[in-house]
C-alpha cells in the first residue's frame, strides 16, 4: 500500500515537472509564448550545464522527442486517413459508418492535439539530468500510448464492425 502510494505520488510529480503544452488549453499565440518561453528557459538551463558531452546529449534527446511524436502521430494519421477510405468503400456498398465515421473524427481530434503537444525536459540539476531526461520520454511515451489504445484501436473496432456489417 505504502509502495503504490509512492508511485502514485512520482507519477504526479513527473507530470507537473514535464512541461507538456496543449493546443486545446489556450489559444493559437498565447500557446506560441508559452512553448517559446519553455524554450528560451530550456535553453538557458542546457547553456548552464557545464559537462559539454551531457550537454549534447540532452539537446539530442530534445529533438529526438520532437521527432518521436511527430512520427508516431503521423502513422496515426495515415492509419485513420485509411480507415476513413475503407469506411469510404463500405458506405458505397451499403453499410452502417456512422459509429465508425464519429469513432475515426474522434480519434482525429485526439492524434491532433496530440501533435500539437510539446515536450519540454525540465532541468533540475546537472547531476539528475538523467531522471529529468527519463520522466519527460516516460511522459512521452505515456501519451502516445494512451492515446492509441484509447482512440485509434477503438475507432479500428468500429471499423471493423462496419465491414462486418456489410
Amino acid at each position: 500500500m505504502k509502495m503504490s502510494g509512492k508511485f502514485l505520488a512520482m507519477g504526479l510529480v513527473s507530470l507537473v515537472a514535464v512541461g507538456t503544452v496543449l493546443a486545446a488549453d489556450a489559444t493559437p499565440g498565447a500557446r506560441r509564448e508559452l512553448v517559446q518561453q519553455k524554450r528560451e528557459e530550456f535553453k538557458q538551463k542546457v547553456e548552464n550545464i557545464r559537462d559539454e558531452r551531457k550537454k549534447k546529449i540532452v539537446e539530442r534527446v530534445d529533438a529526438k522527442i520532437a521527432e518521436i511524436n511527430k512520427r508516431r502521430t503521423d502513422a496515426m494519421v495515415r492509419h485513420l486517413d485509411k480507415m476513413g477510405e475503407i469506411l469510404v468503400k463500405v458506405k458505397a456498398q451499403g453499410g452502417d459508418t456512422t459509429a465508425a465515421e464519429a469513432a475515426v473524427a474522434e480519434a482525429r481530434s485526439a492524434v491532433a492535439i496530440q501533435a500539437a503537444k510539446t515536450y519540454t525536459i525540465t532541468i533540475s540539476t546537472e547531476d539528475k539530468l538523467r531522471i529529468n531526461v527519463g520522466e519527460t520520454l516516460k511522459v512521452l511515451m505515456t501519451d502516445l500510448r494512451n492515446l492509441h489504445e484509447e482512440k485509434v484501436v477503438p475507432a479500428r473496432k468500429a471499423v471493423s464492425d462496419a465491414i462486418k456489417s456489410v
